[in-house]
């Protein structure tokens, strides 16, 4: 029969069958697999399938009346009947409610056989009544609502079109189209917190719809929209597609014609003719545990297809997350190494966890146990060295090991794992430091961060390490032949991972205040907005808010992402609550506040200007502008007290000063008006300058001080002539200088780039101490002005 008429017998074969069961059966649904295609066969049109789109069970009278395609002869109005009889007949049945709303359009209703007037929307509500669990239903609800309606659902819950699509992720995160939904309702350059709490762009949301689904068309013109004709960009199945290419993708991968519709006015579903790789391998393992359950490794293998914050269901009825079927894969196999390191890395350094023989172990615990049974499991040894404040471990084996010393055995283990060059970089100071590789090569911090590139091409943080260790105009050369200057290293990360907030607050410190910098996604980004984002990321982010506070004039506030409004003050204040040894904001707070005032900081203590600029060298002994700031808290032959102990006054700060940093204009400055006409000082450096060498070296770092213009001028005769910047001077030229430079007494504070903060990934709470900025600047003290008789010796 079926080669005379195959959608005939199946037509005259489900009528009788439906009137016999008298609802669903566990049957319908391969009876719906087998249906469909043979129509479509008999039509002479090709339809793809997949479980997205239709319910995994149905009615009958859905499968042969509502699912149908063009060809059936039955009316819209038979159709609609016969589904509301069958709602009739089970009404807890969620997928009559479903399948009856793919067959309206969004403004029909229909009255069911108690006298309910429904709507589409009324029907998904009705569903979802039914399975609060179910994804699909979210999804359809959310496709019936404008970008700004709310819904309640049954539970009473007040629902957007956008929560309604993360619910849909969080009941099953994997579901491309709800995904692809999702980034329809955000700007481009907006970010959006997922319930696993990810944090992703609207670019990252599509790649993950494109990952789940490699022909979901939606998202691939989604993605298509969010690129220039130029761009390319890698899709998670590896190709690298431009503009041109996903729209192809996306126009190859609708189907022809569509086999259904859930929304007709708007939206149609494409049905998925793909099993997904990461699927696949699940469904593997869990068959492989059906088959065999007292394998260990089966359950380790699975966990690592798990999300941290998932749970799975396994074929017996439990439902363990990453964690729990990591401590099954231990109870089979108390032995197994890598299912004691990759447990631990379900920990923060603070949390334990019960083992099923009782024990209760911390990550350390866990990595030692690793290594007890398998002295060679590089993710172990980096593990443990990413373990914050340990300096040192005693393994089973007896050898005690440094933090370098592990992040050295991690590399000697697993010379291809990236993560221990990255670290290893961060224990490296100096820029021409080496480290001894296991291998014998010598790498310093730069060739380090290189190296764990070669192993890790998509670490954004890799990247930025790589950016923040270069001096500016540098550019370094990756394994795969590219050369890169800080910059590009910092919009190659931003590109990778648009939530790094690192990679922001690197990029601020490299643009001037005011250039704009185009990101590789479009946007145009200055100094202040590069900062705001990084704070966007990371509230806590004490550089980033320090360099806010540099771009802020007095009196100006910005506004945070958390509405917080806040002024140069404020920032600096919050910087310190944050970095209690940020040397650079104790500076700059001290020039903030006026001369004989004092301030309350966070943590309580009250300071004076001379405070500040104390616990800016407590924090920093070399910061050279530092000493130059606190030796304009002094008169003539006063001294003050380091918390180093040492007790130094004016001429001695400016010593200390310049020992530090040669180039500090304002320490010449100092020092000749601490020394009379006739004497001489020796630097650090060996030079011996008297009095007018000092003006004259003073002028020829900073020719805006007037101040030291003036002085200058009171030390020349009248027909005496002296060379400032390759110019010669009479006394009235230098006069006249005093009197129109810019600088004049007391000096301004300039803008100043705060050094980059970068966090190692492994130690999320890690900051950089701050280095000291060369662009920062002194102010004279106002109580006794530089060049009066009480200044001088």
């Amino acid at each position: 029969q079926l080669a005379s008429g195959p959608m005939t017998y199946l037509l005259r074969a489900l009528p009788p069958l439906r009137a016999a069961l008298r609802g669903p059966h566990p049957l319908l649904p391969r009876l719906a697999c087998v249906a469909a295609p043979v129509r479509s066969f008999t039509e002479g049109r090709t339809i793809r399938h997949a479980a997205d789109d239709i319910p995994a069970a149905v009615h009958v009278n859905a499968l042969v009346q509502s699912q149908s395609v063009a060809g059936s002869r039955q009316s819209r109005a038979s159709r609609v009947q016969s589904l509301i009889d069958s709602i009739h007949r089970s009404p807890h049945d969620k997928y009559g409610y479903k399948t009856l709303a793919g067959v309206l359009g969004a403004a029909d209703s229909v009255t069911l056989t108690d006298g309910r007037s429904l709507t589409k929307r009324g029907l998904f509500l009705e569903a979802l009544l039914c399975d609060q669990a179910d994804s699909d239903t979210y999804r359809y609800l959310a496709l019936t609502l404008n970008e700004k309606e709310l819904i309640t659902l049954p539970d009473g819950r007040e629902m957007d079109r956008r929560r309604l699509l993360l619910e849909a992720i969080m009941v099953d995160p994997s579901k491309s189209f709800a995904f692809s939904y999702l980034a329809s309702t955000m700007r481009d350059d907006e970010l959006v917190e997922l319930p696993d709490g990810r944090g992703m762009t609207k670019r990252a949301i599509l790649l993950e719809a494109i990952r789940l689904k490699s022909d979901n068309a939606n998202a691939l013109r989604g993605l298509a929209a969010l690129m220039l004709d130029e761009d390319e960009i890698t899709l998670p199945d590896g190709r690298t597609l431009g503009r041109v290419g996903l729209l192809s993708e996306a126009a190859r991968s609708l189907p022809r014609p569509p086999a259904a519709t859930i929304n007709r006015d708007s939206h149609t579903v494409s049905r998925d003719a793909q099993t997904l790789s990461a699927a696949s391998k699940t469904a593997a393992l869990l068959d492989r545990i059906r088959e065999d359950p007292h394998n260990s490794d089966h359950f380790k293998d699975l966990a690592l297809m798990v999300k941290r914050s998932d749970v799975i269901a396994l074929p017996d009825g439990r439902e363990l997350s990453r964690a729990q079927l990591l401590i099954e894969a231990l109870r089979l196999n108390p032995h197994s190494s890598h299912a004691y390191s990759n447990l631990s890395n379900t920990l923060s350094n603070s949390q334990t966890i019960s083992l099923a023989d009782g024990r209760v172990l911390g990550k350390k615990e866990l990595c030692l146990e690793a290594l007890r049974y398998d002295k060679n499991n590089a993710f172990a040894y980096d593990a443990l060295s990413n373990i914050k404040g340990l300096k040192f471990v005693t393994l089973p084996d007896g050898r005690t090991l440094t933090q370098r010393q592990l992040m050295l055995e991690a590399i000697r283990c697993g010379p291809s794992l990236s993560s221990p060059y990255r670290n290893l970089a961060a224990t490296l100071n100096e820029p021409i430091s080496t480290i001894e590789l296991p291998d014998g090569r010598q790498l310093n911090k730069q060739q380090l961060l290189v190296e764990a590139l070669r192993f890790n091409p998509r670490s954004a943080l890799s990247h930025v390490l790589l950016a923040a260790s270069m001096a500016r105009g540098q550019v370094v050369q990756l394994c795969d032949g590219r050369g890169m200057n800080a910059r590009q290293l910092c919009l190659e990360a931003i590109a990778i991972e648009s939530s790094v907030p690192q990679a922001y607050e690197q990029l601020a410190a490299l643009i001037e205040d005011n250039e704009s910098i185009s990101l590789l996604d479009g946007r145009l980004m200055n100094r202040k907005s590069l900062y705001l984002e990084a704070l966007r990321f990371r509230p806590n982010m004490a550089n980033a808010l320090y360099g806010l506070s540099c771009l802020l004039r007095d009196g100006e506030t910005v506004t945070l992402h958390t509405g917080r409004a806040m002024g140069r003050q404020d920032l600096l204040l919050e910087t310190l609550r944050l970095h209690p040894n940020h040397s650079t904001a104790f500076k700059s707070l001290g020039l903030l506040l006026p001369a004989g005032e004092k301030i309350t900081l966070l943590d309580g203590r009250v300071m004076t200007r001379r405070d500040l600029f104390l616990e800016s060298l407590r924090a920093n002994p070399h910061a050279s502008f530092s000493y130059t700031n606190l030796a304009n808290t002094l008169r003539s032959r006063e001294k003050v007290q380091l918390h180093n102990g040492r007790i130094l006054d004016r001429g001695e700060l400016a010593l200390e000063a310049l020992k530090y940093d040669t180039h500090n204009a304002y320490a010449y400055h100092i020092l000749g008006t601490y020394i009379s006409g006739t004497e001489s000082v020796t630097l650090a450096d060996g030079r011996t300058l008297d009095k007018r060498a000092l003006f004259v070296a003073a002028l020829q770092l900073d020719s805006h001080l007037a101040i030291t213009y003036r002085q200058l001028a009171g030390l020349m005769a009248d027909d005496e002539t002296i060379v400032v910047l390759g110019k010669t001077l009479t006394r009235a030229d230098v006069s006249i200088r005093a009197g129109s430079a810019s600088v004049r007494y007391p000096f301004p504070e300039p803008a100043a780039s705060p050094s980059p903060e970068v966090t190692p990934p492994e130690v999320a709470s890690a900051e950089v101490t701050p280095s000291q900025v060369a662009s920062s600047e002194v102010a004279p003290n106002p109580e006794v002005p530089a060049g009066s008789p009480a200044s001088k010796s």
